[in-house]
């Protein structure tokens, strides 16, 4: 009986150790170039309102339309699939890069009380 317990507080042990996050590392190159935005959710109900909605990223910069202010641009970290804007005078925003292939970005943030959800499709070049 005494061997049984040994054998069930191995396998927990186990189970319990493998539920560490295995988020894979996304480049910072792939997240670079313009963004527009396809479907975005605020507190997990679509809305429209950010259809027209776009995310610029360059090597140092951070651009976005979705700004109440109109175009914002700013420098930004990314660290650990995190875009962190750097405000001098405002809070710092940051998106938490979900997933990133050559021609989709999915982000999230909090601006406020709302959270949001961004599914962006990278905008095609016309060379």
């Amino acid at each position: 009986m005494r061997g049984y317990y040994i054998i069930c507080i191995v396998i927990i042990s186990t189970i319990f150790s493998c539920k560490t996050d295995n988020t894979e590392p996304i480049l910072v190159e792939s997240i670079q170039g313009k963004w527009l935005i396809e479907e975005a959710f605020r507190n997990n109900r679509k809305t429209d309102l950010l259809r027209n909605g776009y995310f610029e990223i360059t090597d140092s910069t951070f651009s976005t339309n979705i700004n109440p202010q109109g175009i914002k641009t700013s420098r930004y970290t990314y660290i650990d699939n995190k875009i962190t804007i750097r405000e001098e005078e405002e809070e710092h925003t940051v998106y938490n890069v979900e997933y990133a292939t050559e021609d989709t970005l999915r982000m999230n943030t909090s601006f406020g009380h709302f959270d949001f959800k961004f599914m962006t499709v990278k905008e095609k070049d016309d060379k």
